[in-house]
């Protein structure tokens, strides 16, 4: 019978958490997974959500065990903490790649390198958390490039009057750089489209046909059209189950800018349940091709990530939740040329 000893460490992390270090040792199979599971249990009840797992002297590990880590890892990140594992033999390290699990699980040489990781990903969490705090327009904001100084009216697509660098600048004051176009700020405004819909399934039809539309009036190739009404699709999709709860007689508000010979840029806000949980496993690497098929929610998210270049996801108390996706074409757009930017960046 296989045999996993575990020895449990406590210790400060920084000045508000602690870290939990698990050292293992032995084999990590079908057998021993329970006893692995009990470890993870406890430290989740003892709200212990920093974690580094030392595998120096595991001989062994399944894909059981694997899904052990698979299965407390969402639960942990939701809680701002993460696991890191530390010291994989070259054997095991394989067994990790073939479940590709390091898109998941981050793997570390040394408990020094992990933690400097860890705290470097809190760090990160407290400035997007000060970061998602709204903006009183109108503001005065630099220009990341020219450093020229300019007044913000409003959340909205913005062109620097000295660079000419174009911004998508949303409401918390967060800026995304779009493509720089010769189109003066009134050109902007004319590829400007806006509409409100009810939180209603049947009326996504309906976006679906503005969209074709509207793209193939501005000769945006099939392909990239087809990436945008998916991602669309699922965006609204997710905000009537999951934000309104399929509640018909709320509203969503969508913008959509085109970008001549750059990019097309949607928002959509609604004032629903926040989705910030299952963007942040999106980001974190969660929603993935190694997800089993049968979890009950990302699929959708994880859909928008593969079709759209960037995709911006803000939640205010009070506001509401706005997402921003862009996907950028190419210059030159006619049916037979589907070239575009494939450059993926996922910012919030």
């Amino acid at each position: 019978m296989s045999i996993l000893n575990v020895q449990r460490k406590i210790e400060q992390l920084n000045e508000d958490e602690q870290l939990a270090t698990l050292a293992l040792e032995g084999f990590i199979d079908t057998s021993t997974t329970p006893q692995l599971r009990k470890e993870f249990d406890n430290l989740v009840n003892d709200k212990f959500y920093n974690i580094i797992a030392d595998f120096e002297k595991i001989s062994y590990l399944s894909s059981t065990g694997i899904g052990v880590f698979i299965e407390f890892i969402g639960t942990i990140k939701e809680n701002q903490g993460n696991i890191l594992i530390i010291k994989v033999s070259d054997k095991i390290k394989k067994v990790f790649n073939m479940a590709g699990i390091e898109k998941i699980i981050k793997l570390f040489p040394t408990k020094e390198t992990a933690k400097e990781a860890l705290i470097a990903e809190k760090q990160a969490l407290k400035e997007k958390s000060s970061a998602s705090k709204l903006i009183q327009f109108p503001f005065k904001s630099e220009c990341p490039f020219c450093k020229q100084i300019s007044w913000i009216p409003q959340a909205d697509i913005l062109r620097c009057p000295k660079c000419e660098q174009i911004f998508y600048i949303n409401k918390q004051g967060h800026i995304t750089l779009l493509k720089k176009s010769d189109k003066t700020q009134e050109a902007i405004n004319k590829y400007k489209f806006t509409l409100k819909i009810p939180s209603n399934i049947n009326y996504l039809n309906h976006v679906r046909l503005f969209l074709t539309g509207l793209l193939r009036e501005e000769k945006i190739t099939e392909e990239i059209t087809n990436d945008i009404e998916l991602a669309v699709d699922e965006a609204l999709s997710n905000i009537v189950e999951h934000a309104y709860n399929f509640e018909k007689h709320h509203v969503i508000d969508l913008a959509f800018y085109i970008i001549p010979n750059s990019c097309f840029v949607i928002t959509i806000r609604d004032k629903g349940k926040s989705l910030n949980t299952i963007l942040h496993r999106l980001k974190s690497g969660l929603i993935n091709d190694t997800v089993p098929i049968h979890q009950e929610r990302g699929r959708g998210f994880y859909i928008m990530n593969k079709t759209m270049d960037k995709i911006d996801y803000q939640s205010v108390t009070n506001f509401g939740n706005e997402l921003t996706m862009v996907k950028h074409f190419a210059e030159t757009k006619n049916n037979s040329d589907t070239s575009s930017d494939t450059s993926k960046e996922t910012g919030i």
